[in-house]
């Protein structure tokens, strides 16, 4: 008998899976709903059966399930809406005190999902008004280095957030601004080494 335990997940209310969605002995939980759901066979008949029904509660069935989740746990996920496990992670925004550390961070960025799109003007300038600094964050004695928001949301607002009455900063929308200046800099030299003999 195989380990591994195969299950598929939804975060979609009410969705729940038809037998050709799973295999037999497959499980499928419905997050929102608190579902669990077995695929199994009796008289040569194939069957959903929702495990859940008449037990657990919401919270004891998400407990029992993510008790099960992690490194080695065997446990193959899909979701049923047709997403696979590397969307799992979708938070609509987080907050982390310490140092978060991942091999890559991917913005989405593809031009359709943008409108108003409008070119950066003056960056140099805009680069030229900021200062980088170095500091130690309150409660750390790490020195850093980076910008002030403050100075930031002056001439790019865009790269500025506030949260819980704090300024903070998406270092990465400051890359175009960037891009931009250094353009702005070619330019500049290629400009003098046109007039300079």
């Amino acid at each position: 008998m195989a380990n591994t335990v195969l299950l598929k997940r939804s975060t979609v209310a009410g969705r729940a899976p038809v037998p050709a969605d799973l295999v037999l002995g497959e499980l499928a939980v419905n997050v929102t709903d608190g579902k669990l759901y077995l695929k199994k066979s009796a008289s040569g008949v194939e069957s959903i059966v929702d495990v859940t029904a008449g037990g657990m509660t919401n919270a004891e069935l998400f407990a029992k399930v993510t008790a099960q989740d992690g490194s080695g746990s065997g446990l193959d996920a899909d979701l049923l809406d047709g997403i696979q496990a590397s969307a799992f992670a979708q938070l609509a925004g987080a907050t982390f005190s310490g140092t978060v550390t991942a091999p890559n961070f991917v913005s989405s960025s593809d031009r359709r999902l943008k409108s108003d799109i409008a070119p950066i003007t003056d960056a140099l300038a805009k680069v030229q008004s900021l200062t980088g600094v170095t500091y130690r964050m309150a409660g750390s004695e790490a020195r850093q280095m980076g910008l002030v928001a403050q100075e930031v949301q002056t001439v790019a607002p865009e790269a500025v957030v506030e949260a819980e009455g704090l300024l903070r900063l998406a270092y990465g929308n400051l890359i175009g601004l960037l891009v931009e200046a250094i353009k702005d800099l070619a330019a500049e030299v290629d400009h003098l080494k046109r007039i300079t003999p």
